[in-house]
């Protein structure tokens, strides 16, 4: 059977973020909330976008705006600096985002879909 590993989310964004250079890409990290329905809590997701798609979610995400997010799972790894326990978070690698209508007559604005590098943490200090 073969590997597969691909995330289609829909979720308010509830955490907005800025573009960062790091040492050879450009990165723009937010956060989705995504309702758990009938009195179930709310499932919260860390996106992570890179270089080209990075640029086009700095220009189309803010706080409250419903969005789509196409990509794939990533675990991070690293020893805490604290206590030296191994710790690790997994998050969502954007390959597609667009805005979704939220009721208000918004339309609807897309990220570009561009490939995506393989391992864009190759530097990243996280």
């Amino acid at each position: 059977m073969g590997k597969i590993n691909e995330i289609h989310i829909i979720g308010r964004v509830s955490q907005s973020g800025e573009i960062k250079p790091t040492a050879n890409n450009l990165l723009y990290k937010f956060s989705i909330a995504v309702d758990g329905g009938k009195g179930k809590p709310s499932s919260f997701f860390n996106i992570t976008a890179w270089d080209k798609m990075a640029e086009e979610c700095s220009n189309i995400i803010t706080k409250g705006a419903v969005v789509y997010v196409e990509g794939y799972l990533k675990q991070d790894t690293w020893k805490d600096k604290t206590t030296g326990a191994n710790r690790s978070t997994v998050g969502i690698v954007a390959t597609h985002v667009e805005l979704e209508e939220d009721g208000k007559g918004q339309t609807q604005q897309k990220a570009e879909e561009l490939p995506v590098d393989d391992d864009p943490y190759g530097e990243c200090p996280f």
